[in-house]
């Protein structure tokens, strides 16, 4: 039989019985008014005799009504074809093939386009527990908790942050038995009329560890050595009756005045900041030293700690022995990232330093992310200023305005744009810098490709900025 018997017997059949043939043994009626049928046709190809709804091809038609011959003419259909899939759901008439392959990520016109989850991406390491914090300091619940090892600390301060990963350096407490004021590691003497209670209370982490120090003078004292570098002592207390107060630490040739607050039943956490160049003694509190309170004390401490440098890092536990808190360590691979993190704006949703900007020198530098030995984006003094800073090649590209800020502040998202050059914190844009480009590689969260320099702040997701 030949085609134009086929197409009456079709047309017969379509008018007595509303049955339906193919042009290769029946006709797929599924496929009509500008819609793909996905499970039917191939990449670049229509089943045999597939109709689609645009007028008949006038190279290919057979004659039968809107019929065309075996092959897809991209221009007769309503929309894009897509050779892999089409959602026609997703995407109002636009697919950009080269957004995906081959799938359509309707996140691609959100405006942040990918987003990498600091909690779960990537390979993290850290050889010992660290500490965090869980919430605001409080007086009615625990607010510290502790981290094992290789665990994220993921740190929520209560400031509308939400959980941040915390990443830090490597660091020592040279106090030892940090929660255990007088035993023989507390070798130097205290005043007689200077009490230790023995009942204990919840410390910051709601465990019975905090020790309450009452009358005059100063509890035992703990030898700490000599340094030719800064150090920083701090420990967690709180006074809810005295108003006011005023305990102070000693150490060494230094008498630093560390607290000089009101009362306060929640938990704060004072610190100091010398180099102590002299033999000396930690007191972790002394109303007899210049500037201290002659009259009785009722301090609750815990979590006591001396470490170097000029900012108190999170607390670190110690036992009859000093204690360290070993580095976080945070890399992605290719598999974790865009390739746009490489050439296009890219960023952190937050970023929130765990020192202030007036605990810095010229010359330190605290590394945000690297993605080679020389390249990455770090918060640096350069000896005028503290700035955000993006490096290619060890040369500073692009920078943000000058920065000021108290520890722990937030300085909201950090973004920088090879397109305008610039690199902005906050709703704040530093000046157009040079042009830059970075090679897809591993990537370093927190540090510079090789361990140094780590960053000491919170830090949100990596995203696309724009």
């Amino acid at each position: 039989m030949d085609r134009r018997a086929w197409a009456w017997v079709g047309c017969v059949c379509a008018t007595l019985w509303g049955c339906s043939l193919d042009r290769a043994g029946l006709i797929d009626e599924s496929v009509d008014a500008g819609q793909v049928d996905g499970g039917r046709r191939d990449a670049g190809s229509v089943d045999s005799g597939t109709r689609d709804a645009g007028a008949p091809d006038a190279g290919s038609d057979d004659g039968g009504p809107g019929f065309d011959a075996g092959t897809f003419d991209a221009g007769t259909d309503a929309g894009t074809f897509d050779a892999g899939t089409f959602d026609a759901g997703t995407d109002a008439g636009t697919f950009d093939a080269g957004t995906d392959a081959g799938t359509f990520d309707a996140g691609t016109d959100a405006g942040r386009p990918w987003t990498v989850d600091l909690s779960t991406a990537g390979t993290f390491a850290r050889r010992s527990e660290g500490s965090y914090l869980t919430g605001a300091p409080s007086d009615a619940r625990a607010f510290v908790a502790w981290a094992a090892v290789d665990q994220r600390r993921l740190e929520d301060r209560g400031d509308g942050a939400g959980p941040l990963l915390l990443i830090e350096g490597q660091a020592t407490n040279f106090i030892r038995d940090s929660r255990e004021v007088g035993t023989s590691r507390w070798g130097q003497p205290g005043s007689a009329s200077c009490m230790i209670a023995g009942t204990r209370e919840p410390g910051p982490d709601g465990t019975a560890s905090a020790q309450r120090v009452s009358g005059i003078g100063y509890p035992p004292g703990q030898d700490t050595g000599t340094s030719s570098v800064a150090r920083t002592l701090s420990a967690w207390g709180r006074s809810p009756t005295m108003s006011p107060w005023n305990a102070n630490y000693a150490y060494g040739n230094l008498m630093r005045p560390a607290w000089a607050l009101t009362a306060t039943s929640a938990w704060i956490r004072p610190s100091a900041t010398g180099t102590p160049t002299a033999a000396g003694v930690y007191y972790p509190v002394d109303t007899t030293i210049p500037g201290g309170l002659p009259g009785p004390i009722s301090l609750v401490l815990d979590l006591h700690q001396l470490e170097d440098g000029r900012f108190p890092t999170s607390a670190i536990r110690s036992g009859s022995s000093t204690a360290t808190r070993e580095q976080d360590r945070l890399l992605l691979t290719a598999s974790d990232l865009d390739a746009r993190f490489f050439t296009a704006s890219a960023g952190f949703t937050e970023v929130s330093p765990v020192f202030a900007t007036a605990d810095l020198v010229a010359g330190d530098e605290f590394w945000l992310v690297s993605v080679a030995a020389a390249d990455g984006v770090r918060i640096r003094n350069d000896g005028t200023g503290v700035f955000v800073e993006l490096v290619s090649g060890g040369a500073v590209m692009a920078r943000s305005a000058p920065l000021s800020f108290t520890r722990h502040a937030r300085l909201g998202p950090v973004c920088w744009d090879p397109t305008s050059r610039t690199l902005s914190v906050g709703p704040t844009s530093g000046p157009p810098g040079t042009a830059w480009s970075w090679t897809s590689a591993s990537v370093r969260v927190g540090a510079r490709l090789d361990g140094a320099f780590s960053a000491s702040a919170r830090l949100g997701n990596l995203y696309d900025c724009r």
